[in-house]
């Protein structure tokens, strides 16, 4: 996962660079100083006079300029558009507790496991739902809040695994356990947060960083709008603008 995040992030980077570029107002400035310069005195064209030398040579170029700031918002707002539901579904899977499996390979330090173990734990989560299931659908608030804390302490021993897993696919949305009393109520919302809390724990740091990253590019690709009055434009469907074309 983290070879896809840090290519979707250089992906980013690149076409904000790419965007920053084209508008930045120093590096336009000296580019149309380079344009106008042969019009400028002791210049080849300084005798043609503005109308038809200066002014329509300054009026291509910001143009061909505005086109290629318009391909570089769309290249930017299309990696923003590929970039973010990729990573709100890394951020989703993330959020889910760990499998049995995962759980006994980080235990045991081990890279995989054989087939025969991969169904042994398998076959010993079911058996424990087969228990945990009803017990904690049965259970008051405060008792599954209590062992989801519990399990938490150890979430990579099988059986803290299993109950975190049920606890969170039961009453991870909200209560769906036995009807509550008024006095329960703070104890359903002390495992609600605990389970959110859980939840984001999980969720990796280059992860963040790529959610933040997204934010911020909405609001660069926002301000390229208003400020600079650039409208994205796909070159695949509009033809870059000649150096010489009106």
């Amino acid at each position: 996962m983290q070879t896809n995040v840090q290519q979707m992030r250089e992906r980013l980077d690149a076409a904000m660079v790419g965007l920053r570029t084209a508008l930045d107002p120093e590096r336009r400035k000296a580019a149309l100083a380079d344009v106008l310069a042969p019009f400028k005195r002791g210049g080849p064209y300084a005798y043609v006079p503005a109308k038809e030398g200066r002014i329509p040579a300054e009026q291509r170029w910001l143009k061909r300029e505005n086109q290629h700031a318009s391909f570089k918002l769309f290249a930017f707002e299309r990696a923003v558009m590929d970039i973010e539901p990729a990573i709100r579904d890394l951020k989703a899977d993330a959020m889910r507790p760990m499998s049995n499996e995962d759980a006994l390979l980080r235990r045991t330090k081990q890279s995989g496991c054989s087939l025969e173990v991969h169904l042994q734990v398998q076959q010993l989560d079911e058996l424990r739902r087969l228990r945990l299931v009803p017990e904690l659908r049965n259970a008051s608030p405060a008792v599954v809040a209590a062992r989801y804390a519990e399990a938490q302490k150890d979430p990579t021993d099988q059986a803290s695994c299993t109950l975190i897993a049920v606890v969170e696919e039961l009453h991870g949305e909200g209560w769906t356990g036995r009807e509550l009393t008024q006095a329960e109520l703070p104890a359903v919302q002390q495992l609600r947060r605990a389970i959110a809390s859980a939840r984001q724990q999980r969720i990796p740091d280059d992860v963040r960083a790529m959610e933040a990253a997204i934010e911020a590019a909405k609001i660069e690709a926002g301000r390229a709008k208003t400020l600079h009055r650039v409208t994205p434009l796909n070159p695949d469907h509009v033809r870059p603008l000649a150096d010489d074309e009106e």
